[in-house]
């Protein structure tokens, strides 16, 4: 209920269209559970040129959210895979690339 009135205050204060889909793909992916809510907001948020440090959390955790999706339906696979490669493109020693190169070793 915090983070929902938080981000309803930093929809107010302007914050852009990406931070603001950032905000949402991480209450979608760490308290609902919504991967596929987050896949989407995550990906609003990349697409729409969101910047600074929260760019490659955005593309970790949206590879992250189709690996989950991927354990209950496989053809998310290949999403998942892309996903995390383009992730360790661009951020090859990011704060989550080794997990990254887990998880894509496991699929």
């Amino acid at each position: 209920m915090e983070k929902l009135a938080r981000l309803m205050g930093e929809s107010i204060t302007e914050k852009s269209k990406p931070e603001l889909a950032f905000s949402l793909g991480e209450i979608y992916f760490s308290d609902l559970k919504d991967y596929e809510s987050a896949v989407k907001q995550f990906t609003t948020a990349i697409d729409g040129g969101l910047q600074d440090d929260r760019l490659p959390g955005a593309s970790f955790f949206r590879a992250r959210a189709l690996h989950l999706l991927a354990e209950t339906d496989t053809s998310i696979s290949s999403r998942a895979v892309a996903s995390y490669e383009a992730f360790l493109e661009r951020f090859p020693q990011g704060k989550w690339s080794d997990d990254a190169s887990y998880y894509l070793y496991q699929l």
